[in-house]
């Protein structure tokens, strides 16, 4: 269920919408419509603004302006305060000056030099007392800085452009003398501070270098600081005893290794050979081929003899091919070779003698005993290592400690040197800056007045006179809209509703009486007012379309629409057709009262039953004592009349009595009471409403209009009633203080037509309420 709900309530809500968007549209096009129709006033009141904005720009005093432009800049820091950003920005700073130009004393000293100038070019303090010369002047004067920028523009508006250019001159010159003594005076002030805080500084400069040449010589300074590529003597002493430390440490380490390790080969049997090598470097070669019978030298003779037989076996090889075995030089060179031969393999045979196995053993105590030396001279050099060391590092940190002390008094002393400075340049540029100050004003555009007027403007009047116009004539054409509220003319009525008018009715005068007989068309057929009821005939009858079924409905009760349908009726029955009248106004039946049927069956009666035959429609029809025609009366009164004219029972009665009379006339509810004349006009041919100009107010005929219009109910056309005589071509004069209140329902002098005929309805106690719009 609750799906199918919201698309019903979208389409209810998209309705909606609809329905207010068309009702703005209604409501713009008749607001302009309104304004056509009283563009008089918007005319008038165009006119009007023209003619004072006219008037205005030739009486008014024309107003001249002269400006100028200044550049404010800071030229430096805040000198109390050097190396702070100052905390006045720029935009701070111009903004002040703005206020500055404004001030009493700078207009005080333009009033000085203004009062010097000739009479003309004091214009503007013609007239006025002394002490308000500064106001006048503050109101003609303007100070304005332009945007994201340091210029300051003035300008000043006089009766006179070479008023307004002295006076402005005069500003300019007092605001400068201003800015110039005030800066002078603080420059003066700053310098006196500045001056005393040097001397003080220079105090704290002396005592501090006194310090600093204590410390230095406490610390034996070389003139070596960190950062240098210079070391100190004792910090390199303590870096080198380090080094030196370390190598002998590692020669120790080294010799305590290889004495573990020629240790087990002994005791393993190992070959010690290895360990030669290692040993190399720390016992030294020519040491250990000494302790092990194998002299350097002979190794060197061993080493030439053989390069030598190298050499002689290769010229043998040569000579060779160029000499016989028996040649003597072949014979030579073969006993060289010899020779050489058996002195190396001698040479051998000795070193493998001194390398046997006797050997090994003599070679491991060999090498333990020189391993032991060497290792205790390391660790004997070792400790007096340390303790050499432990002194320089001792002297190496002391030193540490007192160049720490010095680089802090020299950094206390380098910070005293640069405020020293700092207070001596800032005293040298108020020296040279006291003519501006920090702050410098230079004027940029000097006064200058323009020739033409600036106020007042033929642009600007024209505009404003013209909205002005635009504006009170669309006020006033509004205004008298909704004070008349009712329709001044049938053009003025067409054009608002969008219906012709087919007809103008004026005041008829009936007898008063109940019957058909007493109706102003049966009783003064020749007169006026019948014959506009034959146009109203006629002018139906030319539209070119068959409207043998026409209802009438009103605006509002009273607007005499049942009058208008009963002399209509009289005007087809006496033209030879036979005419239906059907009182479908069910609630308040104007019909049934004017005919003097209350209390019969009728309408009602016909709708409410089961079954609907011709038969029966025909005992229900009403003669009315004029030929021709003949009357249904409404019945009694139902408890829901709308639901009765929403059944397919009204649509029958409708086609039957078209089919057996030659016009139908239905009289209907008023649209604002119920909307069973919107029902009504879906089974018709025609629907006209009845309006009375003096009576009915505007609104609420265009608003029923629209009603039937958004209901899908077209008005064929409106029916003016009771129109003067002397205003129905033109306008209509009526008063306009009737008010929207009416009553419309179930009245006390009603209660005879109800009829307890009908079955299981009630007639109701008291009216349904119906909002009118």
């Amino acid at each position: 269920m609750q799906r199918e709900s919201a698309p019903r309530l979208s389409e209810t809500e998209q309705g909606s919408d609809e329905f207010q968007a068309a009702d703005a549209i209604h409501a713009a096009l008749r607001f302009l419509r309104m304004l056509r129709r009283k563009k008089q006033y918007v005319a008038f009141s165009l006119l009007v603004t023209s003619a004072l904005g006219a008037f205005y720009y030739l009486t008014a005093d024309k107003v001249y302006e002269a400006r100028a432009q200044l550049l404010v800049t800071q030229t430096s820091p805040d000198m109390l305060n050097a190396g702070v950003s100052s905390s006045v920005t720029n935009d701070t700073l111009v903004a002040t000056h703005e206020r500055l130009i404004e001030s009493s004393v700078v207009l005080g000293g333009a009033l000085d030099r203004i009062r010097q100038l000739d009479s003309d070019l004091k214009i503007d303090l013609a007239g006025v007392s002394p002490e308000k010369w500064k106001d006048t002047l503050r109101n003609n004067l303007s100070a304005s800085a332009a945007r994201r920028t340091s210029i300051i523009e003035l300008s000043y508006r006089s009766k006179s452009t070479p008023a307004a250019q002295a006076v402005l001159q005069a500003v300019v010159e007092s605001y400068l003398e201003f800015i110039d003594t005030s800066h002078k005076d603080v420059s003066v002030e700053i310098a006196t501070i500045l001056k005393d805080e040097l001397r003080e500084k220079e105090r704290d400069l002396k005592a501090k270098q006194e310090e600093w040449v204590q410390v230095s010589r406490d610390a034996g300074d070389l003139g070596l600081r960190s950062g240098s590529n210079v070391v100190h003597p004792l910090v390199q002493r303590a870096v080198k005893m380090n080094d030196i430390l370390v190598a002998a440490r590692e020669k120790r380490l080294k010799l305590q290794a290889s004495e573990v390790a020629v240790k087990h080969a002994v005791e393993t049997g190992g070959d010690l050979r290895q360990y030669l090598v290692e040993l190399e470097p720390t016992i030294g070669r020519e040491l250990m081929l000494n302790e092990l019978g194998m002299s350097p030298r002979f190794a060197e003779v061993a080493d030439r003899m053989e390069q030598r037989l190298l050499a002689d076996r290769a010229l043998l090889q040569s000579q060779a091919k160029h000499f016989g075995p028996v040649h003597p030089k072949i014979q030579m060179l073969q006993q060289k070779i010899a020779d050489s031969e058996r002195y190396l393999a001698e040479y051998r045979a000795k070193m493998q003698a001194a390398n046997g196995p006797g050997q090994e053993q003599q070679l491991g105590e060999m090498l333990l005993s020189m391993i032991r030396e060497a290792l205790a001279e390391t660790q004997a050099n070792e400790q007096q290592l340390e303790h050499e060391y432990a002194l320089a590092e001792a002297e190496a940190v002391k030193l540490n400690g007192r160049m720490t002390s010095l680089q802090l008094v020299e950094n206390e002393l380098q910070r005293l040197r640069n405020w020293h400075d700092t207070l001596l340049n800032q005293i040298a540029n108020i020296d040279l800056q006291t003519e501006g100050g920090d702050i410098r004003v230079s004027v940029v555009g000097e006064p200058v007045a323009s020739p033409n007027a600036v106020a007042p403007q033929l642009k600007v009047i024209g505009l404003l006179s013209l909205f002005a116009g635009c504006g009170i004539g669309i006020a006033i054409a509004y205004i008298t809209d909704l004070l008349e509220d009712h329709f001044q003319s049938p053009d003025e009525l067409e054009e608002q509703v969008g219906v012709s008018v087919i007809a103008m009715i004026q005041s008829l005068n009936g007898s008063g009486e109940a019957g058909g007989q007493n109706l102003h068309m049966f009783t003064n057929p020749k007169s006026a007012e019948s014959e506009a009821f034959r146009t109203l005939r006629t002018s139906l009858s030319l539209q070119g379309s068959d409207f043998s079924k026409l209802a009438i409905t009103s605006s509002e009760p009273g607007d005499g629409k049942t009058t208008v349908i009963a002399n209509l009726a009289v005007t087809y029955a006496t033209a030879g057709k036979r005419t239906l009248l059907i009182d479908c106004d069910l609630r308040k039946p104007g019909l049934t009262r004017l005919f003097d049927l209350r209390g019969l069956g009728g309408v009602s009666q016909l709708l409410t039953q089961a079954d609907t035959v011709e038969p029966v429609w025909g005992n229900e029809v009403k003669a009315t004592g004029i030929g021709n025609l003949s009357i249904i009366p409404a019945g009694p009164r139902p408890q829901d009349p709308t639901e009765l004219f929403s059944s397919s029972h009204f649509g029958e009665l409708l086609a039957w009595a078209e089919a057996n009379y030659d016009q139908v006339l239905v009289d209907c509810p008023p649209v604002v009471a119920a909307s069973d004349a919107a029902i009504i006009g879906r089974f018709v041919d025609g629907l006209l409403m009845v309006v009375q100009p003096a009576k009915n107010h505007r609104k609420l005929v265009i608003r029923s209009v629209e009603q039937l219009a958004q209901l899908g109910v077209q008005l064929t056309g409106i029916i003016l009633n009771r129109v003067d005589d002397s205003t129905a071509g033109s306008q209509f004069g009526y008063g306009y203080g009737y008010g929207y209140g009416y009553g419309y329902g179930y009245g006390d002098e009603e209660q005879d037509d109800v009829v307890e005929s009908l079955p299981l309805q009630q007639a109701p106690t008291q009216a349904p309420h119906r909002k009118v719009a």
